[in-house]
């Protein structure tokens, strides 16, 4: 082999190593931001990779499970290989990319930003504004730090000591970015208008189940922007009559749909049901329908209605709730101040009924519902005491405190808090 050879062989094998390393470092760091950040949000982490993976499968990646998640992942691995290799082979032509590695770095990750927020996420049904502000001021730092800085100083110079240090960095780093996403996220939700959607629900119901996964998939993604999903699943009790006895279920929710049908002039209870701030009603399957009806319920007026949690024992939570700022009950209405416990990551092996052989998960499961309350003016108080379930996990528990006209079943206004963990 000539001494030629020999030089074009060294440098394809530093060029290999730099790439894989730049790809490796920068994959990483990005995914674990995207971890990050994800949780600050309370959202899940498996959700978000299943986001990545709706830009190939479409919308179905939204009902997928581990291997959709899986995918994600790999996909997410195959963007920032691409956007490697495109940064190694722009620097061979454009040497200034290689001698001011600190300036190609914060501009290719500007530019890797702009192509994830303008192209691939538009595909996705994460469906980010490019101009949002929790986007510019969370996402671009987080592409010049964790995406373009490594790959540009990894490919400037392999170095074991540059990786640690960029490892070293992230800690910090990622304590800021997500900083400012809880700062930017406690400002939206403030700014949301709260809508209640309520799911009248049941595991010895076959049609059940995709309600469910959509009722998860509203309070999970919070889809609509500018509101504020608060999910209440009730698991009526009339199906325990045909094979199956639903862990979940209580008569009382039962009797909650009966008045509905009485309040919504429907001819009859079913399941699934879906009922958006107590006023329409339709086949708790419907995505469409749901859109439009939270979408239209969000235009309502609402009260201001706040919850803290005052303290947490072991068997038991004490809470604080205001409701200020009411619009106008309904002539010869009543308003009632209603509470709320539910639990989340629920799952379930049903071995009779219609279900039979099915994992059925759950979320925002209504546990206790009770009236707190009523109000006559424009503002309410109280602070409840609230006993709880020996077996139920505190860590995927909310307390959700409501405003319903008792007659008309109008929602006036809502907010939900979860637990906090015990000391």
């Amino acid at each position: 082999m000539s001494a030629e050879s020999r030089a074009v062989s060294t440098e394809n094998r530093t060029a290999s190593r730099a790439i894989l390393w730049a790809w490796l470092v920068a994959g990483t760091l990005d995914i674990m931001s995207a971890v990050v950040h994800t949780l600050v949000l309370g959202r899940r982490p498996v959700d978000m990779l299943k986001s990545i993976a709706s830009g190939i499968l479409g919308a179905a990646a939204r009902e997928g499970g581990f291997w959709t998640a899986a995918f994600g992942l790999a996909l997410h691995f195959l963007i920032a290989l691409i956007a490697t290799i495109i940064f190694y082979l722009a620097s061979r032509k454009l040497k200034f990319m290689v001698r001011q590695p600190i300036l190609s770095g914060v501009l290719y990750g500007i530019a890797v930003y702009l192509f994830m927020y303008g192209v691939v996420l538009p595909l996705t049904f994460h469906r980010s504004s490019i101009t949002q502000l929790s986007a510019v001021a969370v996402s671009v730092p987080i592409h010049i730090l964790f995406v373009g800085l490594p790959i540009a100083l990894v490919i400037r110079r392999f170095s074991p000591a540059l990786l640690l240090l960029l490892f070293i960095v992230f800690p910090w780093s990622a304590h800021n970015a997500t900083a400012a996403t809880q700062r930017e996220g406690a400002t939206a939700e403030s700014a949301s208008v709260v809508v209640l959607v309520e799911l009248f629900t049941s595991e010895g119901c076959s049609s059940c189940p995709p309600a469910d996964k959509l009722l998860t998939n509203l309070d999970q993604t919070q889809p609509i922007k500018g509101v504020q999903v608060i999910a209440l699943s009730q698991h009526v009790d009339y199906w325990n009559q045909f094979g199956w006895k639903d862990p979940f279920s209580s008569a009382d929710f039962s009797q909650r749909q009966l008045e509905y049908m009485k309040a919504l002039h429907t001819k009859d209870v079913y399941t699934p049901q879906m009922i958006i701030d107590g006023q329409t009603e339709f086949v708790g399957s419907n995505l469409a329908r749901a859109r439009e009806a939270i979408t239209k319920a969000a235009r309502s007026p609402k009260a201001d209605v706040s919850i803290a949690v005052k303290s947490l024992a072991q068997k038991s939570i004490t809470l604080t709730v205001r409701v200020e700022n009411m619009p106008d009950i309904s002539q010869g209405d009543t308003a009632d101040v209603m509470l709320a416990i539910t639990e989340s990551n629920l799952l379930s092996k049903v071995s009779k009924g219609e279900n039979s052989g099915r994992e059925l998960a759950h979320s925002a499961v209504a546990r206790k519902l009770t009236k707190i309350g009523s109000i006559s003016g424009k503002a309410f108080s109280a602070e409840p005491r609230i006993d709880l379930g020996s077996t139920w996990k505190r860590q995927n528990m909310k307390a959700v405190v409501f405003v319903q006209e008792r007659t008309s079943r109008r929602v006036l206004g809502a907010a939900a808090i979860k637990f906090e963990s015990e000391s």
